[in-house]
C-alpha cells in the first residue's frame, strides 16, 4: 500500500478529518494531533511491532472511528491507548485478541467510549486515573475483565453489554461513578465494587452470574432499582459499611441478598423472592431491613448469623420454610412484620436479648413462633396470631424450647363459658420449660358475667378446665390477663356466665304461658254456652230502670229501681 495511516496523520493539521481508505494496515499509529480520524468501510490495523500499542492517542480532542485492531501481545500494551488527553472520542471500533489491554485509557478527562466492540482480551476496557468519562453502547464480551474503573471518579457506564467475561464492570479504588442501564449476563462477577465509595449502580439487568453485585472493603454506595433474575448471590456485601440497597427485583439463585462482617447497611423496599434464603446477615452489625417482600424460599425468608443490634421492620415474609430465623444473634428489633403461609413464622436458635414486637404470625403451619432452651431474655408483645379465624394478640417471655401455634378451630365449648377470641397452642419441648403470658381483652367482653376479668382456660380433650391463675392487669395500652404456663396444651381466654337458677323468670314464664293456653281451651270448648248466658243477662237489664234524685245540695242519692 503506497501510503500508511500514519504518513495520513504527519500530514494533517490539528482540526482536520483524516478518511481512512478500505484495506489492512500492518503499523503502530501515533495520533498527537487534534484530529479526526475515520474509517472508510472495512480497515484492518495489525501491530507492526506486537509489543507496543498498536493505535497511540496522545493529544487532546481526537477521535478515533471505525477500525478493526487486532491487539499486541507486549506485557501492559494496547490495542488502543490514550494517555494524558481529554475531550477524545474512541467511537465504534472493534478490538480483538489483545493480550493485556483493548482499549486503555490514562490519566485523562472527558474520554468517550461508545460502540466499540472489544472481545477475547484480558482487560476489554481498562479507564486509569481518569475522570468525568463516559462509557456507553459498548460490547465486551470473551475478556477476562470486561470493563475497569480503576482510581476514577465521576466515569458514567451505561448501556454497555457485558457477557462472557470473568468480570463484568470492575470497579477499584474508585468513587462518585455510575453504573447504569447495562445488560451483564453469564460473567462470574456482573458488576464489583472493591475499595470504592459514592458509586450508583442502578436501572442494570444482569443474570445469570455467580455473583450480581459484589461491594467489598467500600462505603457509602448506593443500589437500587436493579433487575436480578438467576444470579448464584444477586448481591454480596462484604467488610463494608454505609451501604444502601434499595427498589431491586432479585430472584433466583442461591441468595437474593448475602451480606457478611458489615454494618450500617440499609436494605429497603426490596423484591426478594424465589431464592434459596431471600436475606442473609451474617457477622453484622446495625443492619436495617425494611419493607421488603421475601417470599418463596426454599430455606428461609430472613436468615441472622451472628449478628447484632439489627432492624427488622414492616417487612412482608410468606410462603418461606422459616419467615425469620435468628441464630446466635441478639439485641435485634423485630417489629411490624407480616409473616405468614411459612412452616415457621420466627424461629431463635441461641439467640437472646431480642425484643419483637408487633409481629403478624399467620397461617404458618408448623409454628408461629419458635425458641430452642438456649435463647433466653427475648421479649415478645403482640404477636398477632390467627387461630380459628379471630386475631389474637399474646405479649409474652419465657424460658426453655417452646413453640407457639395458631387452631384451625376450637374442639368444643361449655355451655356456661362465652369465647373471648384469643386462643392457641402452647407447646413445651423441654422439661422446666414456662411461659409468662400477658392477653389484652375489653372489658365490654365481660356485659353479663358478673366477672370482673376473663380468665385462661385448658382443653382436656373433653371440655374446658380452668388453668393456672390468671391476675388482672391494668396497663396503659388496655387491660390484660397475666398468667405463668407451665403445661403444655390448647388455650382460650374465656369468661364463665351464671348458671339458670331454679324457680327464676325463666320457669314464671314457662307457667304463666301454659295457664294461658289452658284458658284459651276452655272458653273455646264452651263458647256457645257462655255467649247465651251473656244475651240473657243483657235482656235482663234492659227491662229495669234506674232512677236517681237530685237534693240540691250538689249531691243525689239512689231511689231505686222499677219494672218498666
Amino acid at each position: 500500500m503506497s501510503i500508511s495511516i500514519q504518513d495520513m496523520i504527519n500530514k494533517a493539521k490539528d482540526g482536520d478529518v483524516v478518511p481512512v481508505p478500505p484495506g489492512t494496515y500492518v503499523e503502530n499509529i501515533r495520533i498527537n494531533k487534534s484530529i479526526k480520524l475515520v474509517a472508510e468501510g472495512v480497515v484492518n490495523i495489525l501491530p507492526l511491532d506486537p509489543n507496543t500499542h498498536v493505535v497511540e492517542v496522545i493529544s487532546d480532542n481526537v477521535t478515533l472511528q471505525g477500525f478493526s485492531i487486532k491487539g499486541p501481545v507486549g506485557v501492559l500494551k494496547s490495542g488502543i491507548y490514550v494517555g494524558r488527553a481529554s475531550r477524545c472520542h474512541i467511537l465504534s471500533n472493534n478490538v480483538f485478541n489483545c493480550s493485556y489491554f483493548g482499549i486503555y485509557v490514562v490519566d485523562s478527562r472527558d474520554i468517550l467510549l461508545s460502540g466499540n466492540l472489544v472481545t477475547s482480551s484480558e482487560f476489554g476496557i481498562y479507564i486509569f486515573m481518569s475522570r468525568d468519562g463516559a462509557i456507553v453502547n459498548n460490547d465486551l464480551s470473551l475478556n477476562k475483565y470486561g470493563l475497569t474503573v480503576s482510581e476514577c471518579s465521576n466515569i458514567t457506564v451505561r448501556k454497555d453489554s457485558l457477557e462472557n467475561n470473568i468480570f463484568g464492570v470492575y470497579l477499584h479504588s474508585s468513587n462518585f461513578n455510575y453504573v447504569t442501564e447495562n445488560v451483564i449476563n453469564f460473567n462470574q462477577r456482573a458488576i464489583s465494587v472493591i475499595s470504592s465509595q459514592g458509586n450508583e449502580i442502578s436501572s442494570n439487568e444482569i443474570s445469570n452470574n455467580n455473583y450480581g453485585v459484589l461491594v467489598d472493603s467500600s462505603r457509602d454506595n448506593k443500589i437500587f432499582e436493579n433487575v436480578f433474575l438467576d444470579n448464584k448471590i444477586g448481591i454480596y456485601i462484604f467488610n463494608s459499611e454505609y451501604n444502601t440497597i434499595f427498589k431491586n427485583n432479585i430472584s433466583y439463585g442461591d441468595n437474593n441478598v448475602y451480606a457478611e462482617k458489615s454494618r450500617d447497611l440499609l436494605i429497603s423496599n426490596n423484591s426478594l423472592r424465589f431464592a434459596k434464603n431471600s436475606l442473609v446477615i451474617d457477622f453484622c452489625h446495625n443492619v436495617s431491613a425494611l419493607q421488603n417482600l421475601l417470599e418463596n424460599a426454599l430455606g428461609n425468608g430472613l436468615t441472622s448469623f451472628r449478628s447484632e443490634g439489627c432492624r427488622v421492620i414492616e417487612n412482608s415474609l410468606r410462603l418461606n420454610k422459616i419467615g425469620i430465623s435468628l441464630d446466635s444473634s441478639a439485641n435485634y428489633t423485630i417489629d411490624k412484620n407480616l409473616i405468614e403461609l411459612n412452616e415457621y413464622g420466627i424461629y431463635l436458635h441461641h439467640s437472646s436479648d431480642n425484643l419483637i414486637l408487633r409481629n403478624r404470625c399467620l397461617r404458618n403451619s408448623v409454628a408461629a413462633f419458635y425458641s430452642d432452651g438456649v435463647s433466653k431474655d427475648n421479649i415478645i408483645r403482640n404477636l398477632e396470631v390467627n387461630s380459628c379465624n379471630v386475631l389474637t394478640n399474646l405479649t409474652f417471655s419465657y424460658f426453655g424450647e417452646i413453640s407457639i401455634n395458631e387452631l384451625r378451630s376450637v374442639q368444643g365449648a361449655n355451655s356456661n363459658l362465652r369465647f373471648l377470641g384469643a386462643c392457641f397452642n402452647f407447646t413445651i419441648l423441654t422439661p422446666r420449660s414456662w411461659m409468662l403470658i400477658n392477653l389484652s381483652y375489653n372489658p365490654s367482653d365481660l356485659v353479663g358475667s358478673g366477672k370482673s376479668a376473663p380468665s385462661l382456660y385448658l382443653w382436656t380433650g373433653a371440655k374446658w378446665e380452668p388453668a393456672t391463675e390468671s391476675t388482672s392487669l391494668s396497663l396503659p395500652d388496655g387491660r390484660y390477663i397475666s398468667t405463668r404456663l407451665k403445661e403444655p396444651g390448647t388455650y382460650a381466654m374465656l369468661v364463665e356466665l351464671p348458671a339458670t337458677e331454679k324457680g327464676s323468670s325463666m320457669d314464671l314464664y314457662f307457667l304463666s304461658a301454659t295457664f294461658a293456653l289452658v284458658l284459651v281451651s276452655v272458653l273455646f270448648i264452651f263458647r256457645k254456652r257462655i255467649l247465651k248466658s251473656i244475651k240473657s243477662y243483657l235482656v235482663f237489664l234492659r227491662g229495669f230502670n234506674s232512677k236517681f234524685e237530685y237534693n240540691g245540695s250538689g249531691s243525689s242519692h239512689f231511689l231505686g229501681i222499677s219494672r218498666r
